[in-house]
């Protein structure tokens, strides 16, 4: 069996929920609506996912029909590479390998209230009135905004508290910086490790951490911002804008807080989780979420508009490098005819033409299937409605 990034998308739906279930394989089908033949063919990895047969998996089970695709994509183009006995260079495979946006949170979600509650990340977005790509865009591999009434809005629909998923996020930012910075490891592992949940005073919850961090120990210390800015690798600008609450700390930020004035990580966390917490209750209150109930949830579908990848292709590469489709076919080595057809879309990018594209323009293979899965779903929520 491969790793859990590799694995056939329908051995992994098996594994992880058929399995320990204890309902049958004809009932998963039936809530899938897939053919029964069908349905084992793809459970036991004999059958690739497309965007149909994934929009129907997410009926059935709590991930989502584009988390389905991509793991489907993953497995297709490891088995290219040893098929084929070539890869990537590592650095064009960061796509694969990048941390997902929120994964931390996204997990806790799926354990604590979409598995109890045999529920999709399509209906909580219904709920919410999101647009069903916006939400999954939040806890996938692009890099988003990080939108903290989002955030209060989820927890206030499943009922867990905005603090608890802010903490999860912090956590997740200091894996992450371990990942780019080892030397760290000793220091955030501490935080990371730690159940310290230090308790701010109603005194200190007032400020927004910006201003309790300049007031209390910056101004104090007499040294002039720029000094400070030098210590904090920032510009004088940016520590400006995070002592005037307009930029968040980050987990970097807070660990040189903690080499400057000997405190805790632990406690800039959660003096700025309460302070987002706080302004998220005061100002956001007529945000009110209601709490989710699967059975008040409706299913329309929004269009999303979607390019076809053929047409990125022409526009956003060859035009540029003053290329013609001929061009690249004899880059390729490929009959022109085909790549015509992947330039107008009659062909379907798979994990062998995104493999050469890849390798041609010196991009990632999985931007080419991202690009081809999200025409995919588009075309589809057009046909279906």
């Amino acid at each position: 069996m491969g790793s859990m990034e590799t694995i056939h998308p329908g051995i992994w739906l098996r594994e992880t929920y058929i399995d320990s279930s204890g309902i049958s394989i004809f009932e998963w089908s039936r809530r899938s609506g897939i053919d029964l033949r069908a349905f084992k063919k793809i459970i036991n990895g004999r059958q690739s996912l497309n965007a149909r047969l994934a929009f129907k998996l997410s009926n059935a089970f709590p991930d989502s029909p584009e988390s389905l695709v991509r793991r489907q994509n993953r497995f297709d183009l490891e088995n290219y590479y040893q098929v084929t006995d070539s890869r990537p260079s590592d650095l064009a495979r960061s796509f694969v390998l990048k941390s997902k946006e929120n994964q931390l949170i996204k997990d806790e979600l799926i354990i604590k209230f979409m598995r109890p509650n045999n529920t999709t990340f399509n209906e909580l977005a219904r709920h919410l009135g999101l647009n069903e790509r916006h939400l999954h865009l939040y806890f996938g591999y692009v890099e988003t905004r990080f939108d903290f009434t989002l955030l209060g809005r989820i927890g206030q629909a499943v009922g867990i508290d905005l603090k608890y998923l802010l903490a999860l996020r912090t956590r997740q930012d200091a894996e992450k910086l371990i990942k780019q910075r080892p030397c760290l490891k000793t220091y955030l592992d501490e935080f990371i490790n730690s159940e310290d949940e230090t308790i701010i005073e109603e005194a200190e919850r007032c400020w927004a951490p910006g201003e309790f961090l300049y007031n209390n120990y910056l101004k104090p210390s007499g040294i002039k911002l720029l000094c400070w800015a030098d210590f904090f690798c920032m510009g004088t600008r940016s520590l400006k804008r995070i002592i005037d609450g307009k930029k968040e700390m980050d987990i970097r930020f807070m660990y040189l807080l903690k080499k400057a004035f000997n405190t805790s990580i632990s406690f800039w966390v959660n003096l700025q989780n309460q302070y987002l917490s706080d302004v998220y209750l005061t100002k956001f209150k007529k945000i009110h979420t209601e709490p989710f109930n699967k059975n008040s949830v409706g299913y329309p579908r929004t269009t999303v508009s979607a390019l076809l990848p053929g047409k990125i292709l022409r526009d956003e590469f060859l035009f540029k490098r003053k290329m013609s489709v001929t061009d690249l076919s004899q880059l390729l080595k490929v009959k022109k005819s085909a790549m015509k057809h992947i330039s107008t879309g009659h062909y379907r990018i798979n994990a062998e033409w995104a493999f050469k594209l890849g390798q041609a323009l010196d991009t990632d293979p999985m931007y080419w299937l991202e690009l081809q899965m999200n025409y995919d779903f588009n075309e589809l929520i057009k046909l279906e409605g």
